[in-house]
């Protein structure tokens, strides 16, 4: 069949005549619609199923098509646009579910698996296990949307709209394999994108948006130029950029939200990344590997691993960002190395930072770059020091990146971080502090970062001098003052040794 619906909506008669495909007469709100045969439509054909709770539990083609698994009673089909459906919830619906536990393939198209939200209450539940399908094929990309509107994953992503409806929308996605990569030559890798309130990717899910190669850029080195993830002043692409960018390879994969919740991509309030779930975005033989957002407005639990590695006959790692607004937990491993071309970047982006000592490392990097970047609310970089920092020399300075050989803290805004069982400092060793310092306060007698006592030698400062508001550092009663106020909204530093 070339276009294949089965809906629990009814539609006028006149409308249907029309080639109004506006099924606006809601059926029963506890109905459901379940495959567990086997669907096939023509190629670029549409298959679609409607009702309040949906199921597949067979085997639904669609090569070059369009394949919706959709929860709502009242439904428009665009057949003229995108091809996917305009979903509505009336108030007689009091739960959702949409499930799938079979295989849906749809090569070069388009998987949606949605449920809409009612009006002023969202009970909403989708479950994904099985395969997902939409590979490249012909060089033309597929791409999966897993998709539960809620009180705070909102159409467009409006801030406005967030939290004016009761209850939430649920994603689970275990034992499931959701594939958009590109294998053959000249192939890039599609794109995924996952949204609800609250997302859980948990044990044996495995995401693939690999793309087999892309040009691998000569003429500059990347450092000049960027690269297909990151401008050359190491601003990240927006998604649509990226993918039109000649040198990707890798897809574009977003869990819970776009960069740091920007955008019209819905943001979730919660995602969870099981330590069993792997993700991978490389680019196989040649370009850049993929863009990997996993972003949610309040809290994140990152424990999964990522793979974005640059080609292996060129090409540069990817760019991974795995944040909470609120509270960010990672634990997960990542790697977006390259051999042939430049390591990739890993953002990662809490409100505030807790730096504890004396603990093994909680990060596994891969050998994945020289820093970690924090940028938006919370801009603070830690080093790679295998999780712990040591030695007696910091630097605090107005740089976004800091480097193994000179491990280091950054604080920009409204920014916090706490050192917990940490010791900076302790005993009569010599050390060094300086700071760079760039402050919007307004008073003379200001303390930026202290630690310890003078008693017993352990005693630093870093802030203002009492009365002129001039940058001092301070180290065991040792200190040094800037010439220039701190005060006067430019960079100013200072340093001392004790």
């Amino acid at each position: 069949m070339r276009l294949g619906r089965a809906t629990t909506a009814d539609i006028d008669n006149q409308d249907f005549l029309a080639g109004k495909l506006h099924f606006n007469k809601p059926g029963n709100p506890d109905a459901a619609v379940v495959n567990a045969g086997t669907i096939t439509a023509k190629e670029a054909g549409l298959v679609a199923l409607v009702a309040p709770n949906v199921a597949n539990h067979g085997v639904i083609t669609a090569k070059l098509g369009h394949v919706e698994l959709a929860s709502g009673d009242s439904v428009t089909a665009d057949l003229y646009g995108d091809g996917l459906f305009e979903l509505k919830v009336s108030d007689e619906v009091a739960s959702q579910l949409v499930s799938n536990t079979g295989s849906i393939n749809a090569e070069g198209g388009t998987i949606a698996i949605t449920a809409a939200a009612g009006k002023e209450i969202v009970n909403s539940l989708v479950t994904i296990e099985g395969e997902l399908k939409a590979p490249t094929i012909e060089k033309r990309g597929g791409k999966i949307i897993i998709s539960a509107e809620g009180s705070n994953a909102v159409s467009g992503n409006k801030t406005e709209d967030k939290g004016e409806k009761q209850g939430s929308s649920t994603v689970l996605i275990a034992n499931a394999y959701l594939d958009v990569s590109g294998n053959d030559a000249g192939e890039q890798g599609g794109e995924i994108e996952i949204t609800a309130d609250n997302i859980n990717i948990l044990r044996n899910t495995l995401i693939d948006a690999s793309g087999h190669s892309a040009p691998v850029p000569t003429a500059k080195p990347a450092a000049q130029q960027g690269t297909a993830t990151l401008t050359a002043d190491k601003q990240v692409r927006k998604e649509d950029e990226f993918l039109a960018h000649e040198n990707r390879a890798g897809g574009s994969i977003k869990i819970g939200g776009d960069y740091l919740g920007k955008g019209d991509t819905a943001a979730a309030n919660y995602v969870y990344v099981d330590p069993n779930s792997v993700i991978l975005n490389d680019a196989i033989q040649s370009g850049d590997a993929g863009r990997t957002i996993v972003w949610s407005d309040d809290t994140t639990q990152y424990y999964g691993n990522v793979f974005a590695r640059g080609g292996t006959e060129g090409g540069n790692g990817g760019f991974l960002e795995t944040s909470g607004k609120k509270y960010l937990g990672a634990q997960g491993y990542a790697d977006l190395t390259a051999s042939l071309g430049n390591k990739g970047t890993w953002l990662l982006d809490p409100t505030n930072i807790t730096i504890y000592g004396n603990t093994a490392s909680v990060f596994n990097s891969g050998n994945l770059v020289g820093s970690w970047d924090f940028e938006g609310d919370a801009q603070d970089s830690l080093g790679l020091n295998n999780g712990t920092i040591n030695g007696a020399t910091f630097n605090t300075f107005g740089a976004p990146t800091f480097y193994n050989n000179t491990d280091s803290l950054y604080f920009d805004g409204n920014d916090k971080v706490d050192f917990g069982s940490f010791i900076p400092v302790s005993g009569g060793t010599p050390r060094t502090i300086s700071a760079w310092v760039n402050s919007s306060a307004d008073g003379n007698a200001v303390t930026i970062l202290e630690w310890g006592t003078h008693s017993n030698g352990e005693r630093f400062r870093i802030g203002s001098n009492s009365g002129d508001g001039k940058l001092r550092v301070e180290i065991s009663g040792t200190a040094q003052e800037s010439s220039a106020n701190i005060f006067d909204g430019n960079w100013q530093s200072s340093g001392t040794s004790g």
